[in-house]
């Protein structure tokens, strides 16, 4: 298995174990949902096919996503990838990523819109990506309190 991303846009992007993507497509008023064939990971000379197995991907602001991947089940090194809804572009890696497989690595989103990698053995980064979010992706609150106390909970409305 391997990640499995819910884009801004309504599609999934799904990773795995093969090299293989997939894309799904939500139902609209005029077609149902489906499955189609996404970009493949490359197979790089002396490495192998690169994979998902076990590895994190994170949503990045525009909407593209972050994946990690490797060569193989659990072998080393790693690369990071966008994907930008049709294509697969790597990305800068980690400083250690000679030694690290995907399954070791953990992605946060942080409210920045950085991500923090993880990775073993205490491998810490921050992957900055270029683009920024579309105005329309904007959550907008609609209703709330205008006062808060700490230690109270309250509910938001909004898109």
């Amino acid at each position: 298995m391997g990640p499995q991303v819910l884009r801004p846009d309504g599609t999934v992007f799904a990773a795995g174990a093969t090299g293989a993507t997939a894309v799904y497509q939500p139902a609209t008023d005029v077609s149902p949902a489906f499955w189609s064939v996404g970009p493949s990971f490359p197979d790089i000379m002396g490495q192998g096919q690169l994979d998902v197995a076990d590895g994190p991907a994170a949503l990045l602001p525009d909407g593209n996503v972050l994946v990690e991947s490797s060569p193989g089940v659990f072998q080393t090194p790693i690369h990071f990838f966008e994907f930008d809804g049709s294509t697969l572009t790597m990305v800068a890696v980690p400083t250690d990523a000679q030694i690290q497989s995907s399954y070791q690595g953990n992605l946060l989103v942080l409210p920045t819109g950085e991500i923090l990698f993880t990775g073993f053995p205490e491998i810490i980064e921050i992957y900055s990506p270029a683009g920024t979010f579309r105005e329309s992706w904007r959550r907008t609150i609609e209703e709330g309190p205008f006062t808060l106390v700490h230690g109270q909970t309250y509910q938001v409305y909004g898109s």
